[in-house]
C-alpha cells in the first residue's frame, strides 16, 4: 500500500502534538530533519509532498539542488521510490548482501585451492615458495576481509528491517496513546512521550540513510564487483594448478589452516558456508593462548607451549591454558584438560615432504608420524589481525617411515 498522503492528512494530524512533522529529501534519497527551504531560490523551485513516514503524517520538502547530480535521479523521484513504492531501505541493499555472501563462499573455496596448489608449487624451488606462499597468504586475507564484509552487511540489512517494522508499530502505538493522555489532560506526559518518539525516527532516519549511502541504489554493483574479483581470483588460482594437476591433491576447507586462519577472528559470521565453517573453527580452535603460573596468576608472556594445557572459556574467548601446577589449574578452572593424561600428543601437525621440508596443508595423518620438538611456523593468536610467528614447540610430523628416519632419527 502506498504511503503517499494528502496536505489535508497533514492538517488533520497537526493537533499540536507534532503528530505530523517535516523532512526534506533530495536526488541522494537521505531524509533529514535539517535545512528545511521552503522558498524557491536561485539553487531551483522547492515542491512540498506527504506521506506516511515512520507512523507520522510528514511533509517532504522535495529539494532539487542535487538534481542531475546523480544520473537518472531527482528529488521527486527518490520520494516516488521510498513512499509510492515503499522501499525506505533501497533493495539494492538486499542484492548486495546476497552478492557479498557468494563472495564469500568463493574465497572459501579460493583459499582452499590454494592450499593445495600453492604448496605443490612451492615445493619446487626456494624462489617459488616465498611466491606461493604469499599468493596463499593473500587468500586467506581476501577470505577474512570478505566473509567479515558480508557479516557487517547481512547483520546490519537484517536488523535495520526488523527495526523499521517495529518502530513503526510501536510509533502507531504511541500516537494513539498520546490522544488518550490529550484527552485525559496530561499534556505534559504526552508531549514528553512525543519527543521520545521523534528520537527514535531520527535515529531510524539516521540507520536507514547510512545503509542505503553504503551498499543500496548508488553503489547497486559494490557487492557484484567484489564477487567478480573474488572469482576472478579463483580462476587464477585453478589455472596455475593446471599446470601440474597430477601433483596436487585435494584438499578440505575445514582442514587447511590458511582457510581456519582466516575465519577464526571474525567477530560478524556471514550467512552460508563462511558463517557455518567458521562458526565450527571458532568453537573449536583456541583464539589465545594464556599460561596459568605456580602461583596461579594468568600470564601472556613467556608461555612454555611444551606444558600441559586445557581448551577453556577464558575472558570470553576460546583459551589455550597452559599450566605449571596441577592443583592450581583444578582450583582456578576445574580442569586439567582432555588430553591430561592421555599420550601427550601435540596440538600441531605437519606432514613431511621428501626434501624435508614440513607443511600445514594436506597432510595424511594414516602414514607414520614421530613426535619431535621443531621450529615451525603458527599463527600468533595474541594479534588482532592474521599474524604468523615462528615457535619451537612439539610437533606431530607425518611422512613416509623412511623420511622420517632420515630426517628425525629415533633419539636425535
Amino acid at each position: 500500500m502506498s504511503k503517499v498522503r494528502t496536505e489535508q492528512d497533514y492538517l488533520d494530524a497537526d493537533s499540536g502534538l507534532k503528530n505530523s512533522v517535516d523532512r526534506r529529501i533530495d536526488a541522494t534519497g537521505q531524509i533529514n530533519n535539517w535545512n528545511l527551504v521552503y522558498e524557491d531560490d536561485e539553487y531551483g523551485t522547492f515542491s512540498i509532498a506527504y506521506a506516511l513516514h515512520f507512523g507520522k503524517i510528514t511533509r517532504f520538502i522535495i529539494d532539487p539542488r542535487k538534481d542531475g547530480t546523480i544520473i537518472g535521479r531527482t528529488a521527486q523521484s527518490q520520494f516516488d521510490r521510498k513512499f509510492a513504492s515503499e522501499e525506505i531501505i533501497d533493495p539494492e541493499v538486499n542484492t548486495n548482501a546476497a552478492n557479498l555472501t557468494e563472495a564469500s563462499d568463493q574465497a572459501i573455496q579460493n583459499a582452499t585451492d590454494a592450499c593445495a596448489i600453492m604448496g605443490t608449487l612451492g615445493g619446487f624451488d626456494s624462489d617459488m615458495q616465498i611466491a606461493a606462499a604469499g599468493a596463499e597468504e593473500k587468500t586467506g586475507e581476501v577470505l577474512a576481509t570478505t566473509a567479515e564484509t558480508a557479516g557487517v552487511v547481512a547483520e546490519t540489512t537484517s536488523k535495520t528491517t526488523a527495526a523499521v517494522s517495529e518502530a513503526e508499530s510501536l510509533i502507531a502505538e504511541a500516537s494513539d496513546l498520546q490522544t488518550q493522555l490529550v484527552n485525559a489532560g496530561f499534556t505534559d506526559l504526552a508531549f514528553s512521550l512525543e519527543i521520545a518518539t521523534d528520537e527514535v525516527v531520527d535515529l531510524l532516519e539516521t540507520a536507514t540513510n547510512g545503509l542505503n549511502e553504503a551498499v543500496g541504489e548508488r553503489k547497486a554493483d559494490v557487492g557484484e564487483n567484489i564477487k567478480t574479483n573474488v572469482d576472478t581470483s579463483g580462476e587464477a588460482i585453478l589455472a596455475a594448478g593446471a599446470a601440474v594437476p597430477e601433483l596436487i591433491s585435494p584438499a578440505k576447507a575445514g582442514g587447511c589452516n590458511t582457510v581456519a586462519d582466516a575465519l577464526a577472528n571474525l567477530n560478524v559470521g556471514p550467512p552460508g558456508l563462511a558463517g557455518i565453517l567458521g562458526a565450527v573453527i571458532q568453537s573449536t580452535i583456541p583464539q589465545q593462548s594464556r599460561m596459568l603460573d605456580r602461583s596461579g596468576k594468568v600470564v601472556n608472556i613467556n608461555i612454555d607451549k611444551t606444558l600441559q594445557y586445557a581448551d577453556i572459556q577464558y575472558q570470553g574467548k576460546l583459551t589455550r591454558m597452559y599450566y605449571q601446577d596441577n592443583a592450581k589449574m583444578l582450583e582456578r578452572f576445574g580442569t586439567l584438560g582432555s588430553n591430561f593424561g592421555g599420550d601427550g600428543s601435540p596440538d600441531v601437525s605437519r606432514g613431511l615432504k621428501a626434501n624435508g621440508e614440513l607443511v600445514s596443508f594436506n597432510i595424511d595423518k594414516t602414514k607414520p608420524f614421530r613426535d619431535v620438538i621443531e621450529t615451525v611456523r603458527v599463527r600468533d593468536l595474541e594479534a588482532e589481525e592474521l599474524v604468523f610467528t615462528k615457535e619451537t614447540i612439539p610437533v606431530r610430523v607425518y611422512g613416509d617411515q623412511a623420511l622420517l628416519d632420515k630426517f628425525y632419527p629415533e633419539g636425535s
